[in-house]
């Protein structure tokens, strides 16, 4: 018993339907599996057609894109070439839009050469005020007397020289007016003996006197009066020729034809001579002061001489500036807006030539409105 439970049972016997059936099973897994490779080929090709059509499509796509960027970008463009062409201002509008090239040239030309002359000037009056500024400033820190006072004690001089001729006149006129006055006691007591003319010895001896005595008398009051008389007359040409050499002293200074003395006779009498003195002070007084005041005032006038002309060629400048901007934008509009140059062009060709136009008729009509008069006939045949 232990030995037959031992052996192997033996292998059932095939089954002649069983093995159809696995055959036919591989036929299928084998068409299965073709079926599945060739959907899987085709599943593949499928995938890198629609891969290309894909990539074809995204690359026109994006050449699409690219062409519209592009055209927007050229209407962009094109847009901002209007609005640049319409934020050029009109021609007519500007400041010097309706002159031509030639005028323009000069205006440059011209604006920067009285610019020029304007600094230049300005300049100078500048210099000048400094310099004499400093020269009051440095005389007034050092106590030196101004033009003013400088004048004012020169002709002082001068006038204390004339002082004392006429100082001197005053004293000879005084000896003069004693001589006179002597000359007339003498006078006087000659006439008192004139009273005793003709009478005789005994009525000489009545009066106290004697003939002898009385011609004594008489002569010496005589020779006195004649000399009284002789010194009243030296005197008083004494007198006039210092008059005359005060006048000549103020003629011959420097100050004759401020004070009014050039070719002008010697006044008479001496106050005569002495009030116009006294003028001559007042008035190289006033001289002085106003030349002290000139000296400040010319200071100034000549900063504002220097801010005037400043200003003048700052005017000038800013007049050539705006010629050569006008310059300037022409230049870009013939390169930007050559189209719009061009109009502007013709446009102020027409403007310049009317405006000749405008001023031939205005002419014209001035000619007719002051006719030259014409020669008549008869003067014609003369």
């Amino acid at each position: 018993m232990v030995s037959d439970l031992l052996q192997e049972p033996p292998a059932p016997a095939p089954l002649p339907r069983q093995h159809d059936l696995s055959a036919e099973e591989a036929r299928a897994e084998s068409e299965r599996r073709f079926r599945q490779t060739r959907m899987a080929q085709a599943g593949r090709a499928k995938s890198v057609s629609l891969s290309s059509r894909q990539a074809q499509n995204e690359a026109q796509r994006e050449d699409e894109a690219g062409r519209a960027e592009e055209k927007a970008k050229q209407l962009l463009a094109r847009i901002q070439a209007g609005a640049e062409e319409r934020a050029v201002p009109s021609w007519t509008k500007r400041v010097y839009g309706t002159a031509s090239p030639q005028e323009l040239n000069r205006l440059i030309a011209e604006a920067d050469r009285l610019g020029a002359d304007a600094e230049a000037v300005a300049a100078e009056a500048q210099t000048k005020a400094r310099e004499l500024a400093a020269r009051l400033d440095r005389k007034k820190a050092t106590g030196q007397p101004t033009q003013g006072q400088q004048f004012a004690a020169e002709a002082g001089k001068v006038l204390d020289q004339a002082d004392a001729h006429v100082a001197t006149a005053r004293g000879h006129l005084e000896t003069a007016f004693a001589a006179a006055g002597h000359a007339d006691d003498q006078a006087r007591q000659l006439a008192k003996l004139a009273e005793n003319e003709g009478k005789g010895r005994v009525a000489l001896r009545l009066a106290g006197t004697s003939l002898k005595e009385y011609r004594k008398l008489t002569g010496r009051l005589s020779g006195e009066r004649a000399g009284y008389l002789q010194l009243e007359a030296d005197t008083k040409r004494d007198a006039r020729q210092e008059l005359r050499d005060a006048w000549d002293v103020v003629k011959a200074s420097r100050f004759a034809e401020s004070f009014g003395v050039a070719g002008t006779p010697v006044p008479d009498p001496v106050e005569k001579v002495a009030e116009r003195l006294v003028e001559m002070r007042s008035v190289a007084e006033r001289r002085g002061h106003n030349m002290d005041k000139r000296d400040r005032d010319d200071v100034g006038r000549a900063t504002r001489k220097a801010g005037e002309f400043r200003g003048y060629a700052a005017s000038n400048r800013a007049q050539a500036a705006d010629a050569r901007a006008e310059k300037a934008l022409r230049t870009m509009i013939a390169k930007k807006f050559p189209q719009l140059h061009d109009r502007e062009a013709t446009l102020r060709r027409a403007h310049q030539q009317a405006q000749h136009a405008k001023q031939a008729a205005q002419h014209r009509s001035a000619g007719t409105e002051h006719p030259q008069p014409k020669p008549s006939r008869g003067q014609g045949l003369k």
